[in-house]
């Protein structure tokens, strides 16, 4: 048995005369190139009640590996109330990362320690705890002009400690003492 020729067909297979787009896919036509796209228009405004945090997403992108997932409210309100510790034991442990929540300093000569930038926070608290177990001072110095309560520095002496609000109501901004 002998195999067939090769055929060769050009078949002209248009898109649909009629193409809609429904919730959050929006379809357009301009010049005869037709796009398909999301529509972030057709997404409702609400703030979730509590008790649905369990069952309501956020759409995240992972980057790296290149895939998308649904992330659980919940687990944004466990990341507000969790807050990262640090041990700090010299300069080689600074500066303040944007993740530190408490900084449990344990040191044995003096240390100045740079507070970032209010802004840098996005209204996350910092706990600075200079530990019973050291024995010199912690200095606390703000970021550029801004103050700690008014104040351009804040001593900590062994066993004391401060917690740190940012703070911007378009008037003042800096560190208030809470």
């Amino acid at each position: 048995m002998t195999l067939p020729a090769n055929i060769r067909v050009n078949v002209s297979a248009p898109f649909p005369a009629l193409v809609k787009g429904s919730g959050l896919i929006a379809v357009g036509k301009s010049n005869g190139v037709w796009t398909v796209s999301f529509n972030a228009l057709g997404l409702g405004v609400q703030t979730p009640p509590q008790q649905s945090y369990q069952t309501d997403y956020l759409i995240v992108y992972d980057s790296i590996a290149q895939t998308w997932f649904r992330w659980p409210l919940s687990a944004i309100a466990l990341m507000a109330t969790t807050r990262a510790q640090r041990s700090i034991r010299s300069a080689a442990d600074l500066p303040i990362q944007a993740g530190d929540g408490i900084l449990n300093v344990n040191i044995n000569t003096a240390l100045a320690i740079t507070v970032p930038g209010f802004a840098t926070r996005f209204g996350a608290p910092l706990t600075i705890k200079n530990m019973a177990t050291s024995t010199a001072n912690c200095t606390l110095t703000p970021s550029g002009s801004e103050k700690i309560d008014n104040q351009t520095s804040l001593t900590l002496p062994p066993g004391a400690s401060v917690n740190l609000v940012p703070f911007n109501d378009v008037v003042n901004n800096g560190w208030a003492i809470e």
